[in-house]
């Protein structure tokens, strides 16, 4: 038997209604807790028709607060940049002029001849006065004249209107070969290469002498090689024989660049004491500061021949039959004259200075020899610094020195 449609809305209208009745008992009991005394002693009823129907009140909204007011922002102006100064033209000041150069220093030879005038344009930089040049052909010799003829490119230079003040000259270090005699040759060290090398070297030595040049022959350095090294040494006696004999300078700079031994070293002290490498990796040729330093004693000698060469230009006095001195009107005439012999001669004033030395200036043994090795000592000196210093033994202590520790002191 199917259910009539009216009964299931009947049905349904009893399920809302029972729904809303207890939702608005919920809702009556929860303003119960929120109503005015009044309202809450009224009956259930009531209170639900008045929950209902009532116009809920809102609370007032809550009074914001103002907000802080904000400055104004106004876009900062970026600054102008000012314009570039315009450059400042530095202009230089008036420099006194050089000095016209007076003494010429010409530099001949091989490839050490090369290295040699580059330490003496060093050594002599700050003397404007002094102009070095040089003449280098790095293979040549004495004994290849038909290769390059240095005797008679010397000659060409000292009649050319060029001055030449001082003469040097380094050569040798590829004459280890046959010399031509004529139709033969003669063996390199052999008696007859001597006398024929001998030879070339006083006819250079004469070429000079001749124009009254003073010529600086510059002995070689010692080579890596024992046998090249050897041979060096010969030629280098050959030069001091014929420079001796010639009456000219011969500078050896052989002990320079040698050790302890007499031997080859590449590294060892420079101009300044200082521990450098003097060699080129050949075994050869000179580094920059081994040519600063084979110029400085060529150096010294060059102030020496210089020196003398001033000091022989000397003012004549006139003799005392001369013109002027009879009346007494010479050069001799304003000065007092000498007192009698055993006059009092007074006393010179006390030194209360010393001479002024420069701070800057390199220190040098006397003669202005370099410290090429340490120092020998001999004797009771020398045992004593080998004692010390090599066994670490004390030396003995004397009576009355400060090392003497008995007690009682002797009186």
């Amino acid at each position: 038997m199917r259910a009539s449609p009216r009964l299931g809305v009947l049905f349904a209208v009893l399920v809302a209604a029972a729904g809303i009745g207890l939702g608005a008992l919920a809702f009556a009991g929860l303003n119960a807790a929120t109503a005015t005394p009044a309202l809450a002693q009224a009956d259930p009823l009531t209170r639900f028709l008045d929950g209902i129907f009532r116009q809920q009140t809102r609370p007032p909204p809550q009074q914001m607060m103002p907000r802080r007011a904000t400055r104004p922002t106004t876009r900062r102006k970026r600054p102008r940049r000012a314009p570039a100064p315009a450059p400042v033209v530095v202009r230089d000041q008036a420099q006194e002029p050089k000095p016209p150069a007076d003494t010429f220093i010409y530099v001949m030879g091989d490839a050490f001849a090369d290295d040699l005038a580059d330490g003496l344009q060093d050594a002599f930089a700050e003397v404007p006065t002094i102009e070095v040049s040089r003449k280098v052909s790095g293979n040549s010799g004495l004994v290849r004249d038909d290769y390059f003829d240095w005797l008679k490119t010397a000659r060409e230079r000292l009649a050319s209107k060029d001055p030449v003040t001082v003469g040097v000259f380094i050569i040798g270090s590829n004459d280890r070969q046959l010399m031509r005699d004529g139709d033969t040759s003669a063996d390199f060290g052999s008696d007859r290469w001597r006398e024929l090398y001998m030879a070339r070297i006083d006819a250079m030595e004469a070429a000079f002498a001749e124009k009254q040049v003073p010529l600086i022959w510059v002995g070689l350095p010692p080579m890596q090689s024992a046998r090249y090294s050897a041979d060096m040494s010969s030629l280098n006696a050959l030069f001091r024989e014929r420079a001796a004999k010639a009456d000219e300078p011969f500078v050896d700079i052989w002990e320079a660049f040698a050790d302890d031994d007499n031997r080859f070293t590449a590294y060892g002290p420079d101009i300044n004491g200082r521990t450098v490498r003097l060699r080129s990796s050949n075994g050869i040729h000179l580094t920059k500061a081994g040519a600063r330093k084979a110029a400085h004693f060529v150096e010294l000698e060059i102030r020496r021949i210089l020196e003398e060469r001033n000091n022989a230009t000397v003012l004549a006095l006139p003799q005392s039959g001369e013109a002027g001195a009879k009346d007494g009107q010479g050069l001799l005439a304003g000065l007092p004259a000498p007192p009698e012999p055993g006059a009092l001669a007074i006393p010179p004033p006390p030194v209360l200075a010393g001479p002024i030395l420069p701070l800057t200036r390199r220190e040098m043994a006397a003669g202005g020899a370099l410290a090429d090795r340490p120092p020998v000592l001999s004797g009771y000196g020398g045992q004593l610094v080998q004692r010390v210093y090599d066994t670490g033994r004390a030396p003995d202590p004397r009576p009355g020195r400060a090392d003497d520790f008995t007690w009682p002191p002797p009186q």
